[in-house]
């Protein structure tokens, strides 16, 4: 397989009135120019981040990112581009560390609006470089472009196909999803696309995400989301493990898994819940039994469906975020808030729904993240008092930290997105807790909380 690498730092010229992202805001990933019309021909648009306040309407962006120009910078288009028609392209995710928005896209406009919607889509995933977007706090996006060229191997085969969606632990090696690939995996300080071998996806697989250092996918044909075991997959000796079966649909566009309930726990990753944005009906939830399977809720059915959710935990309760009309193409879309209020285990009946923004005409949604370097969120329920390290009995130490408390004094520790990174029972007075996560994570004892910035 030859492939062909170039990275990219965005020039200004490519930035509309660009600042630092704000942590706490959320990011939305919006398709078109604002006057050429969305069409369903496959013909690539260009692309933009927006940043707005995630709990009330507003009428303009905090900060706007343009990714792309019509005109070439440097001798080449500069990226990203994505189809208008597409529903699985334009996801966003955040990086596991919290410091980076990623995306995948094209490197060039394709067809400019000539020849079938077939060939105009055919010669977008076969002729047009792919793109890694990563964009830290400082809003200033850099890119990884690269060609997976044709081969006797594969001949006949497209250029990797539709570009899904990329995940990484840190910003230096990306696992992204291509409609006609695998997962593919690539590294940053020397480029090169490996496909990891045992853990194979098909061209069904419409969504990737990273939960507690482990790689998951959902697969809208077979009906499931599996992970890897026993870690992260980068070249050989991943496998795949089904964490849950869904019914097999292929309006399935995204997903998230949260931590609701402290005593209900799927296999060591203290996430208990998993909710599916669907493409044509809206939200359905699944929650963990306790002890062998994830059980299914009424779908909460909304006309037109939803697209990619991202999602955190406030007071308690599961708040999401998506775009409306997740189901092909949608001029003038909204970006909402979602609030479930029931508990983990039970089905959406009453959600708090916000319309955050509107796109506007010839402009469209299409993925949600938290901005980079989010600190701000409140993961702990109301009756939790915060206090200081101190007061708490815990400390920072190398490889993790320490808890100094009495024996058999429950804790819970998350990061700074709501993800739970460990949690058990003190078994010493100076319980020492091993984390592979980074910068602050917020420990829970009891009815106290507090922040602790964890040593390098």
């Amino acid at each position: 397989m030859k492939t062909i690498f170039t990275f990219l730092i965005a020039a200004s010229a490519i930035f509309v009135q660009a600042t630092n992202f704000t942590p706490g805001n959320i990011v939305v990933l919006r398709i078109g120019d604002g006057t050429t019309t969305l069409v369903s021909n496959g013909v690539t648009v260009p692309v933009s981040l927006l940043e707005f306040k995630p709990e009330t309407t507003q009428t303009t962006a905090l900060n706007s990112v343009a990714l792309n120009t019509d005109t070439l910078i440097g001798g080449s288009y500069s990226p990203v581009f994505t189809l208008g028609n597409s529903k699985g392209e334009g996801q966003l995710d955040l990086s596991q560390d919290g410091k980076y928005v990623l995306a995948g896209g094209y490197d060039r406009p394709v067809n400019l609006g000539l020849g079938s919607a077939g060939q105009n889509q055919y010669n977008a995933h076969r002729y047009g470089n792919k793109t890694i977007l990563k964009v830290g706090k400082n809003a200033e996006p850099s890119y990884l472009s690269f060609l997976i060229a044709e081969d006797d191997a594969k001949a006949g085969r497209e250029n990797a196909g539709a570009p899904r969606n990329v995940v990484s632990v840190d910003g230096s090696a990306f696992w992204a999803k291509y409609s006609s690939e695998s997962a593919l995996y690539i590294t940053e300080a020397a480029p090169t696309v490996i496909t990891p071998t045992g853990f194979s996806m098909t061209n069904t697989v419409r969504s990737l995400k990273l939960y507690k250092d482990k790689l998951y996918s959902m697969d809208v044909t077979t009906g499931t989301i599996d992970f890897s075991t026993p870690g992260l997959p980068t070249a050989a000796g991943a496998t795949s493990t089904t964490a849950m079966p869904f019914t097999p649909w292929t309006d399935y566009v995204g997903f998230v898994m949260l931590d609701l309930d402290p005593t209900v726990d799927f296999q060591g990753t203290g996430y208990d819940v998993i909710y599916a944005a669907h493409g044509a009906n809206g939200i359905e939830k699944y929650y963990w039994d306790g002890s062998s399977a994830w059980m299914k809720t009424a779908t909460f059915s909304v006309a037109g469906g939803y697209s990619q959710l991202t999602g955190m935990v406030v007071n308690g309760k599961a708040v999401l975020f998506t775009s409306t009309n997740g189901n092909g193409i949608s001029s003038g879309n909204s970006v909402i808030s979602f609030k479930d209020n029931q508990a983990y285990n039970e089905a959406i009946t009453s959600p708090t729904i916000t319309v955050l923004a509107t796109a506007g005409a010839n402009y469209g949604f299409r993925g949600v993240s938290f901005t980079p370097e989010t600190t701000t969120l409140n993961i702990t329920p109301s009756a939790v008092k915060t206090v200081q390290a101190s007061e708490l009995g815990v400390y920072a130490k190398k490889g993790g930290l320490v808890i100094k408390s009495s024996n058999k004094a429950a804790y819970k520790i998350v990061n700074t997105l709501g993800q739970v990174v460990a949690k058990g029972v003190c078994t010493s007075d100076n319980e020492f807790v091993t984390l592979k996560a980074k910068g602050v994570v917020i420990v829970q004892i009891s009815n106290q909380a507090a922040k602790v910035l964890l040593s390098e």
